[in-house]
This record gives C-alpha cells, structure tokens and sequence, in this order.
C-alpha cells in the first residue's frame, strides 16, 4: 500500500510539473496558514520554498516538460523492474 501512495505521489508530481499547474495541496496550505492568522504567499509550494533551491536560473517550459516525463518515465522503469523481479521469484525455478 505504501508503494501505491508513493508511485501516486510521483506521478501527480510528473502531473504538477508537465500541466504547469499548482499542486493541488497548495490552495489547502494557503487555507490552513490564513486560518492560524498567517499571510499566504503568491505562487505554489515549489516557487515559495524550492525553486531557488532544485530548479536552476532561468527555467524553460521545455525543462519543466523534460522534467515531468523524466519524472513519469523513472516510475514506469523502477515499477516495471519491481514487477518482473517480483514475477521471477514467484514462479518456480526450473
């Protein structure tokens, strides 16, 4: 179950990155933080607080895709592996 809610994860992120659009847990952050008598912030959660630490200056739309089916394409690949290894050592040796 964990590994569903993590290939889950990664996928609404290969999603956020590839649609250009916010996280969907941003506007909820938002809520919560005026609800406790703070300011929002404009932007979602990766331009607050990452994009000067993960995304390099000057980040294209193309890199932003790139990024995105990177992201999508490594799932595919490591889920696929753990399949295959999974189905080996379910079957009987010959």
């Amino acid at each position: 179950m964990v590994h569903a809610r993590a290939s889950a994860g990664r996928l609404l992120g290969g999603y956020v990155s590839l649609a250009g659009q916010v996280c969907p847990l941003t506007p909820i952050e938002q809520q919560w933080r005026i609800a406790a008598g703070q300011r929002g912030y404009d932007g979602g959660f990766i331009d607050h607080y990452l994009m000067a630490v993960i995304y390099p200056a000057g980040l294209t739309r193309e890199v932003q895709i790139a990024i995105g089916i990177a992201v999508i394409g490594c799932n595919i690949v490591l889920y696929g592996l753990a399949v295959a290894r999974r189905r080996r050592a379910g079957s009987p040796r010959r």
